[in-house]
């Protein structure tokens, strides 16, 4: 998973790791709580940890992938035609949500249609992939790279995985909305509660009134302490 650069674009947190499951209170008063007590929390916290990181590193992976392959057959087969089509293969038969294509020209397409892509095919007034930060980082990249985590206009998170080919970019959504229920199922000690944030402390899932997705965990009072830890 490092050729990802997971670590890079997804931290969770709690002490160190995934989840605050130790909820507030147990944080503020944690030093006084037994040896005993204090070893067991800590131990199911990095055992949870371990297990969901490796789940969302698996999550990540397998909708980063098919982008390598499809760079791959454009690098074989040089296609020049039917781009759109290509995209929406490549969609339906992994669990992608969407695919999308830009070249140096300005041309793209999307394995999705909308008004700004009829038919897959975009329309270069309303979507220029050359403006993008996305297409940006593909063409200084040399193989896959995963883009920073940010909310489209609806609020979905996501992050996209993209690859360069000849004279232009391919990249795959990432959506996150399912961090939400990893999260709520994890149940380490009673009144627990859990945050996801990525490297830049942008709040990704939570289980508590305190943080709401989007929000920066460096502002959050309570959550002081660990922000400063990051």
């Amino acid at each position: 998973m490092n050729r990802l650069g997971f670590k890079n674009i997804l931290i969770i947190v709690v002490t160190g790791l995934l989840i605050l499951a130790l909820g507030l209170t147990c944080y503020l008063s944690i030093t006084k709580l037994e040896d005993t007590t204090k070893t067991t929390l800590v131990s199911n916290i990095i055992r949870s940890s371990q297990y969901e990181s490796k789940n969302l590193q698996g999550y990540i992976k397998s909708h980063s992938e098919p982008v390598i392959k499809l760079a791959e057959l454009y690098s074989k087969y040089d296609y020049q035609t039917g781009h759109e089509k290509y995209m929406e293969i490549a969609q339906t038969v992994t669990d992608i949500t969407k695919l999308t294509l830009g070249f140096d020209d300005g041309r793209s397409y999307t394995s999705r249609a909308s008004e700004s892509f009829p038919g897959g095919v975009g329309i270069l007034s309303k979507y220029d992939p050359r403006t993008r930060s996305w297409y940006q980082l593909g063409k200084k990249s040399a193989g896959l790279k995963l883009s920073e985590v940010f909310a489209t206009k609806q609020g979905a998170l996501l992050l996209l995985a993209v690859h360069p080919v000849a004279g232009g970019v391919v990249a795959s959504d990432v959506r996150l909305t399912h961090l939400q229920t990893v999260l709520e199922g994890i149940d380490i000690a009673e009144d627990s509660v859990g945050i996801i944030v990525d490297q830049k402390g942008m709040v990704l899932a939570s289980t508590t009134a305190i943080a709401t997705t989007q929000d920066q965990v460096q502002d959050i009072s309570e959550l002081s302490g660990f922000a400063n830890r990051m």
